[in-house]
């Protein structure tokens, strides 16, 4: 069978549905067969040949069918405009058609469940009506094809289903067949055994002789089996075709199919419900249940008794109540009987155990949420009655903790809610810390736990700032450099801390320790050094657990001592002088900058090196008469800092 498609247009060439891909399946049985059609096999108003479907067709090893079944309906709203007629012809119609050519024939619906219940009676007579006199020969019981639950419970789709049987069997005088398939009966259904009264028409493509076994719903046999939608049916356009084998021969098959022949319908006590099931609420308890057989007449009610002996009675389509006046804080189990025209069924199982609570609900919340080392934080939790909303007061919930990524939690205290239902707990963390509450209430209360709640901690966050006493200092002399500790989240001074000094020759890789320093109350240490070249100077904090380690890192310049001196510090024009000089330390082949002051600035007139000595000379001859500034100039290096010699003046006349 085809599934019913959605919507008025796909509506008109729905079938009873597919149940998946399926291969074609050898025919060689001596078990009766035959197709299932909608008015999706009549492409383009195409009429059905059924003498060829009857008959069989040689040509193409088609074997005769013996029995067809014919959608006429679905839901309350769509009728197969070919179940009466095709081409305007009532003899062409698939219904009358069919049992002209001799076969055996019956009508399926299309279920739409839905809600109310008592959709199931309003679809049974709609069908019934469309379908006619069921009580003829070469006629089919009528077909429930059940493979959609609309959105209904297992145990309203149970009623919903019992509702359409009985309805049928009281409009028709026939026993329905239902028509599904096993993943649908077993979860929509919830693999009800109630209609083992009803012939099984089964849908499962496993490409083998028989359909599998248990059977859905437990029923002890199958009456028909749909075991391909893909099988090639001469006199049928539109593809292949839902193919069914009928479980009997062809005598059997007829007698079936005979509606004149009386039907007996024995009517006893339902059986007991089944898959009873409780849910607690404040004094009360939802109990559900799925229907079992009705015994043959509809369920005019149930009595639903809890284990302290409290009971109600509710109609028979209902399948799910409130039981109001329980205890709070006592355990109730619950079970159901059913109650028809011939009596009561026993009692069932009994449901799973329920304890009715007042209802409660905790919220919490943690803040700051993340903190550094031994910085407060506080955990609340707010209770409350959910069914009045009220806060619940003078209530003691447990703390418990473990450090974060831990698994092993510590009971650290207990707090108590105040007068707005919030407990509090303030603590100062070391390490980062999840954090829960549990309320183990008096009884008659739901008890509550807290969702985990984590406060992150960092460590104490500090900084090392360094001061140079000179950023640059000449050749051979002292300098020093100060540095500052401090814990920058509080801006407070850190006392008694050692500060480790390291040294390497600035441009080079390899630290070496100086020495250790002890911060003052001021948290300050200060390093007084010598050193004869460029060198960078770290001073290092190595924290203890849960604070932050600090570094300060200086270069202290070292700049060589460059002395010049004038031959003479007046001469004439076209008279040469010498500008002589030395470098300390010998910087022997270091290029040295003779340089004069004019127009406000400094410029290089000419260069030389360092003798091996590390001398210079420079000569200098006038040609104006004029008042001259000389000095001599080291550019900076890895080494060392830039530096100049004193200025020194010459007068020209």
């Amino acid at each position: 069978m085809r599934r019913a498609l959605t919507g008025a247009a796909l509506a008109l060439v729905a079938g009873i549905g597919t149940i998946g891909l399926s291969p074609v399946v050898a025919e060689a049985t001596t078990l009766p067969t035959g197709p299932d059609v909608s008015s999706y096999q009549h492409p383009n108003g195409a009429c059905i040949n059924w003498k060829t479907v009857a008959t069989g067709q040689t040509s193409t090893n088609t074997p005769p069918r013996q029995f067809a079944f014919i959608k006429a309906t679905e839901g309350t709203g769509y009728t197969n405009p070919y179940f009466r007629s095709c081409a305007g012809s009532a003899a062409k119609g698939d219904w009358a058609a069919s049992a002209t050519a001799g076969l055996a024939r019956g009508a399926y619906h299309f279920a739409r469940p839905a809600l109310p219940l008592s959709s199931a009676t309003d679809q049974a007579k709609y069908f019934a009506s469309a379908i006619g006199d069921q009580k003829a020969k070469q006629t089919l019981p009528p077909v429930l094809d059940l493979e959609t639950s609309g959105g209904l419970t297992p145990g309203q789709l149970v009623t919903w289903t019992q509702l359409w049987v009985d309805e049928m069997r009281t409009l028709t005088g026939r026993v329905p067949i239902i028509y599904t398939y096993p993943y649908f009966w077993s979860t929509a259904m919830a693999n009800s055994a109630a209609f083992h009264r009803d012939a099984l028409w089964v849908a499962e493509y496993n490409g083998g002789t028989s359909p599998s076994t248990p059977l859905p719903g437990g029923w002890p046999t199958w009456t028909t089996w749909q075991y391909s939608s893909a099988v090639p049916q001469p006199g049928i356009s539109g593809g292949d075709v839902d193919m069914s084998r009928y479980n009997g021969t062809t005598t059997q098959l007829g007698a079936l199919a005979d509606g004149t022949l009386a039907t007996t319908w024995t009517v006893t006590a339902p059986s007991a419900p089944v898959h009873v099931r409780a849910s607690a609420g404040s004094g009360s308890a939802t109990v559900s249940w799925i229907p079992s057989d009705n015994g043959g007449a509809l369920v005019s009610s149930y009595r639903i008794t809890a284990s302290g002996g409290k009971s109600i009675t509710v109609g028979g389509t209902t399948t799910s109540t409130t039981m109001t006046g329980l205890t709070n804080g006592t355990a109730y189990t619950f079970t159901v009987t059913a109650t028809n025209s011939a009596g009561t069924s026993g009692s069932s199982a009994a449901s799973n155990s329920v304890t009715p609570m007042i209802p409660t609900d905790v919220t919490s919340a943690v803040s700051p949420t993340s903190v550094v080392s031994g910085q407060s934080t506080t955990f609340t939790a707010a209770l409350v009655r959910t069914d009045t909303g009220a806060a619940l007061p003078g209530m003691t919930l447990a703390v418990w903790q473990r450090s974060t990524g831990g698994s092993t939690w510590t009971h650290v205290g207990d707090a108590t809610t105040d007068s707005s239902g919030v407990a509090r707990w303030t603590f100062k963390p070391k390490v980062s810390t999840d954090t829960r509450m549990v309320w183990t209430p008096p009884t008659g209360y739901e008890p509550q736990t807290t969702y985990v709640r984590t406060v992150t901690v960092g460590p104490v966050p500090t900084a090392l700032t360094a001061t140079l006493h000179h950023s640059v200092v000449a050749y051979g002399k002292w300098n020093a450099v100060t540095a500052t500790l401090t814990g920058t989240d509080t801006h407070t001074a850190l006392s008694g801390r050692t500060i480790a000094v390291f040294t390497r020759p600035h441009g080079t890789s390899t630290w070496k320790s100086a020495t250790t320093l002890t911060t003052d109350s001021n948290g300050q240490v200060t390093w007084w050094f010598k050193k004869f070249v460029n060198t960078d100077v770290e001073l290092s904090w190595t924290a203890p657990a849960n604070w932050s380690s600090a570094t300060a890192t200086r270069v202290a310049r070292v700049a060589p001592i460059v002395m010049a001196t004038l031959s003479s510090t007046t001469t004439t024009v076209n008279h040469s002088v010498w500008l002589r000089g030395s470098v300390t330390p010998n910087l022997a082949g270091v290029t040295v900058y003779r340089q004069g002051y004019y127009s406000g600035a400094w410029h290089t007139w000419a260069t030389t090196t360092l003798s091996s000595t590390s001398t210079y000379a420079f000569k200098i001859t006038p040609t104006v008469k004029t008042t001259d500034y000389y000095r001599v100039r080291i550019a900076a290096s890895t080494r060392y800092a830039a530096s100049v010699s004193p200025t020194v003046t010459l007068i020209v006349n």
